[in-house]
């Protein structure tokens, strides 16, 4: 049994923060679910976190948006800041064969969740191809 804990704005907001925790947990069955739209909500980059978790990532949470008026705007898959191009061709080349958990916290619509889940299709299998 693995526990994936979570970077979330409110508590361990960074990748930096939540590899701190895990580097003082210290145990193999305790991993991250990395999430790199709240990590850029709290002003982390995606390198920097994932940099920071240091192969410790059991699962990727899916999600997008921007910082705006000091806030956070959520947007479409692929339409926000986080980068989501060049973070999925990231867990390629670094050999991350885990899952991706679509959130869809700020989906309106059934459509919204198909939309969203068809990009990150297309963004994983650009990625993959190096193309991404």
């Amino acid at each position: 049994c693995v526990v994936a804990v979570r970077n979330e704005w409110g508590g361990r907001p960074t990748g930096q923060a939540l590899g701190t925790l895990l580097a003082a947990v210290d145990h193999p069955a305790v991993r991250a679910c990395w999430s790199p739209a709240d990590a850029l909500e709290a002003g982390e980059e995606s390198e920097a976190g994932f940099d920071a978790l240091a192969g410790r990532v059991e699962i990727v949470s899916v999600r997008d948006g921007r910082r705006e008026g000091g806030g956070w705007q959520p947007a479409p898959l692929g339409e926000g800041a986080v980068g989501w191009q060049d973070v999925l061709r990231g867990l390629h080349t670094h050999g991350f064969d885990g899952p991706l958990c679509l959130d869809l916290r700020d989906a309106t619509s059934p459509k919204d969740g198909l939309r969203e889940a068809t990009t990150m299709i297309r963004m994983v299998r650009a990625a993959v191809r190096g193309n991404g």
